[in-house]
């Protein structure tokens, strides 16, 4: 049985920390879920991804998932 699709909203900025914080550009995101890096430019426009995408964003960036919902950025370099 397939899960539903659940839509949420996070900060924007923080979609971007994390992508940023591992070093990817929006282009190497976008091939490392297989989507067109208009989609990783849309998350990080508008803060709106699926609850299944935040786990894959949280293992592919190397961020705890619980940081992706924090309301700014945190100061947390990767070591």
């Amino acid at each position: 049985m397939r899960r539903p699709t659940v839509w949420i909203t996070l900060a924007p900025a923080v979609l971007r920390w994390a992508r940023e914080r591992a070093g990817l550009s929006q282009e190497c995101l976008a091939k490392r879920f297989a989507i067109k890096s208009k989609r990783v430019d849309d998350w990080e426009q508008t803060g709106n991804i699926t609850v299944g995408q935040v786990e894959q964003l949280a293992q592919k960036t190397y961020t705890p998932v619980g940081y992706l919902y924090l309301p700014k950025p945190p100061n947390n370099p990767i070591p």
